[in-house]
């Protein structure tokens, strides 16, 4: 399956209708043992020191997982994510941006998610049936919360399980079978 990062929250249900294996990058680096060694790639290649850590780090995961393709969100995120997806073009990694509009207008949002199901080729009712997949994973997070409050799930696992959810750690089955087993304890 081919893989995909993405520099932050997007609508992954087109993704994954598009055959994409969805990778957040930013889990990826936040969660590594060795997160210096992304920066250290990063400032290998020119980085500046002074530049933002984050990105730095999401730079070095794209080259070291070689990781070719991303979506980079380029409004309504880090306004750092416009200069990354230009360096990471340069890299030869295909960029595909997506856009959170600043008007706040639903017309804008939907013509946004228009544009990216286009920019993947795929239909509405693809996007749809994922998404009433992805609902379930939604619904067992939802679960994983009251079982934090009734002390039944620690904050830690509810907070990875949450981060978690922005990709669905690359396999949204798994993931969803394994909030299901989580949620039956």
């Amino acid at each position: 399956m081919k893989r995909i990062g993405i520099t932050t929250t997007v609508p992954q249900e087109i993704l994954i209708a598009a055959g994409y294996k969805v990778i957040d990058l930013n889990n990826i680096f936040v969660t590594s043992d060795n997160y210096m060694e992304y920066i250290d790639i990063a400032e290998k290649d020119g980085f500046p020191k002074s530049m933002c850590a984050w990105i730095k780090g999401l730079y070095g995961v794209c080259v070291k997982e070689g990781i070719k393709e991303v979506v980079g969100v380029i409004e309504g995120d880090c306004s750092n994510t416009r200069a990354l997806v230009e360096v990471l073009k340069l890299k030869g990694i295909r960029i595909y941006p997506f856009q959170y509009p600043n008007s706040h207008k639903l017309e804008d949002v939907k013509k946004s998610l228009d544009d990216f199901m286009k920019m993947f080729n795929v239909k509405v009712s693809d996007v749809e049936e994922i998404r009433k997949r992805l609902n379930k994973s939604r619904e067992l997070l939802i679960e994983i919360d009251i079982l934090t409050v009734e002390g039944l799930a620690t904050g830690f696992e509810n907070h990875l399980y949450l981060v978690s959810s922005s990709d669905f750690n690359g396999d949204y089955i798994e993931f969803e079978n394994m909030l299901k087993q989580k949620s039956m304890k």
